[in-house]
């Protein structure tokens, strides 16, 4: 059953320490960089004034590409190791154990991502003068706080799905960080492309107020269904490949 599968996974997560990664993405984006951010826009009056967008950027750029390395490297490191194959042994079923990891690693990356969210508002209204702040505060935040955790649900999604079908280390790593930090940036000024920009367009939409700031969204929900359909069709097409 997908219970059994999922509990090995948690139990596989819980043992090689899998969420120390999660820990330092949401120490990294929920504090050390807001409190720059904030400290910036407090001593530099050519800044804009801090608000909730602005005091998530982090999280929408590191913070959510660290949870989707933390979580392809540990899947494809079972994989590399033999560990998930000795494991699927119990369950030969190949999309529960494509869907196991991917529960296990979502609700963990979703978890601190909120985290990080509120941690990086709450960091930044208590740094920041109030003069210098614009629409800034936890309760209003709340919108994105909770986009920002389906963010990084879908995003892991995708990076588990891109482990599982690679199956080894160096070869996930290279399409998972080379796909936000080489590939986006050639794809940044071509309009039609924007849909794939999943380490920048497509988190800033959903966890922005208003979407990205070229309206090629149209709206957040549109950003939001889009990025969900791709993460259900990379499930989709990691479980056809599990079952060889």
């Amino acid at each position: 059953m997908i219970t059994a599968a999922t509990n090995a996974e948690r139990i596989r997560f819980v043992g090689i320490r899998g969420w120390v990664p999660a820990a330092l993405v949401l120490a990294l984006a929920g504090v050390v960089l807001p409190l720059r951010h904030a400290l910036a826009v407090a001593t530099d009056p050519a800044l804009p004034p801090a608000s909730d967008s602005s005091a998530m950027v982090p999280l929408t750029g590191v913070g959510v590409l660290g949870l989707a390395v933390a979580a392809a490297w540990s899947v494809s490191r079972e994989y590399s190791t033999g560990t998930h194959d000795v494991a699927r042994l119990l369950q030969p079923s190949g999309w529960r154990w494509v869907l196991a990891p991917m529960t296990v690693h979502a609700l963990v990356s979703s978890v601190a991502a909120a985290l990080a969210a509120l941690l990086s508002v709450v960091v930044v209204a208590l740094v920041t003068p109030d003069d210098r702040q614009e629409g800034l505060g936890a309760l209003s935040a709340a919108p994105m706080v909770a986009r920002a955790a389906v963010v990084a649900v879908f995003v892991v999604v995708v990076a588990v799905a891109v482990a599982s079908v690679l199956r080894r280390t160096g070869p996930t790593m290279a399409v998972v960080l080379g796909w936000p930090l080489v590939v986006e940036p050639l794809l940044s000024g071509v309009p039609a492309a924007r849909p794939l920009l999943l380490g920048s367009a497509v988190p800033t939409a959903i966890c922005g107020p208003s979407g990205v700031p070229d309206g090629s969204w149209g709206s957040v929900s549109a950003a939001m269904a889009w990025l969900g359909l791709l993460a259900v069709g990379a499930f989709g097409v990691a479980a056809t490949v599990s079952r060889r």
